[in-house]
C-alpha cells in the first residue's frame, strides 16, 4: 500500500511538472508572437497605426487599404501614380494606401476653381473683406478693401495658393453656399471618400483619398483643362481693378522653377501643406513617349517634390522596360 502511494505521488508530481512546463513555454510563445505581430502592425488591430486625422473619419468607417505596389520607399502616407489616355482603362503604376482618408490642404483649391468656373462671373469685381484677408498667415497677402477681378483672383489662388483669393471667390456668392456646391460637385464626380469644410484647404475637415483625387484630376483634364493650364504658370502679376500691379505671385510648385526637360513635361498640378496634412502634391506629366498622361498624387509627405519625382522616375523606368 505504501509503495502504491509513493508511485501514485510520483506520477501526479510528474504530470503537474509537465503541465507547468507546457504552460510556461506556451505563455512565452504567445508573447513572442504578439511582439512579432506588433512589429508588423498586425497585433490588436495595428496598435502602432497612425491616429485618426479628422473629426469626420474614424477607424470603423475606414475601407481596407488597397494592396501597395512595388516601387520607391517613400514617407508619404498615401500615394498613387496612374497612366491614362482616357480611351483605355487606367494603369496603376504605383500605389500606397490609396483609400486612406487624409487632410488635403490646398489641393482643395482645385475643387474651388472648378466650382468657381461653373458659378462665378469672372468679370465680377470682388473687394477683399477682413475675413478673406485673415485667411493667410503671410503679411504680404491681399489687403482689406483691395478690389480685383474674379478671374485674377482665380489665377492668384491656383498659382500662388493664396488663401485670401480663394476665400474671396467663395465669399462672392456666399461661403456656405460655395462649400455646399463643392461637396455637391464631389458627389457628382463620384468622390465617395471626400468632404470639404472650406474653400481654402485650411480646415482639417477637408479630406480625401489619393484615389478620389485621381478622379478629380481626370475630371478637370477632361472638362476644364484651362484650370491646369493656369497652375503651371511660373508667376503672375496680380492687378487691381484700377490697373495697378500690386503683387507678383510666384508658383508654389518648385518642380516648375527650373529649365530641366522634366519641367517641360508638366501638364498641371497643385501643392498643399498644413501642419496636420503635411506636404501634399498633385502633379500631372506627359509620359516619356508623349502619348499619355501620368497622374500622380501624394499626401502627408516629408518631401513632396523629391518623392513625387521618385515616383515619376519609377514610372519612367517601367515604361522603358
Amino acid at each position: 500500500m505504501n509503495s502504491f502511494r509513493v508511485i501514485k505521488g510520483f506520477f501526479l508530481s510528474f504530470v503537474f511538472l509537465a503541465l507547468f512546463t507546457y504552460g510556461v513555454f506556451g505563455v512565452q510563445a504567445f508573447f513572442e508572437n504578439a511582439v512579432k505581430d506588433l512589429n508588423q502592425n498586425k497585433f490588436l488591430g495595428s496598435l502602432i497605426e497612425n491616429p485618426v486625422v479628422n473629426a469626420n473619419y474614424n477607424q470603423a468607417d475606414a475601407k481596407q487599404d488597397v494592396k501597395n505596389t512595388e516601387g520607391p520607399d517613400i514617407s508619404a502616407q498615401s500615394a498613387i501614380s496612374v497612366e491614362t489616355n482616357f480611351s483605355i482603362g487606367n494603369q496603376i503604376i504605383f500605389s500606397k494606401n490609396i483609400q486612406r482618408k487624409l487632410p488635403i490642404a490646398s489641393i482643395t483649391k482645385l475643387m474651388t476653381a472648378l466650382v468657381a468656373e461653373e458659378n462665378v462671373d469672372f468679370s465680377k469685381k470682388i473687394t477683399i473683406s477682413e475675413t478673406a484677408a485673415n485667411q493667410s498667415k503671410y503679411p504680404e497677402t491681399l489687403k482689406v478693401g483691395e478690389k480685383f477681378y474674379a478671374k485674377d483672383l482665380l489665377y492668384a489662388m491656383l498659382i500662388g495658393s493664396d488663401n485670401a483669393a480663394s476665400y474671396a471667390l467663395s465669399e462672392s456668392i456666399g461661403e456656405d453656399k460655395f462649400v455646399g456646391l463643392m461637396n455637391a460637385k464631389a458627389k457628382e464626380i463620384g468622390l465617395l471618400d471626400t468632404s470639404f469644410a472650406d474653400s481654402t484647404g485650411i480646415s482639417i475637415d477637408n479630406f480625401s483619398t489619393t484615389q478620389d483625387l485621381l478622379k478629380l484630376a481626370e475630371y478637370i483634364l477632361r472638362n476644364k483643362p484651362t484650370i491646369f493650364q493656369v497652375t503651371i504658370a511660373p508667376e503672375f502679376d496680380l492687378h487691381s481693378v484700377d490697373g495697378k500691379i500690386l503683387y507678383k505671385i510666384l508658383n508654389t510648385d518648385e518642380l516648375l522653377n527650373n529649365s530641366s526637360d522634366f519641367s517641360k513635361r508638366i501638364v498641371g498640378g497643385k501643392t498643399g501643406e498644413t501642419r496636420s496634412a503635411g506636404q501634399c502634391l498633385l502633379l500631372i506629366v506627359k509620359t516619356l513617349d508623349n502619348q499619355n498622361y501620368l497622374i500622380n498624387v501624394i499626401l502627408n509627405s516629408s518631401d513632396r517634390f523629391g518623392e513625387i519625382k521618385e515616383i515619376i522616375d519609377w514610372a519612367d523606368s517601367q515604361k522603358l522596360q
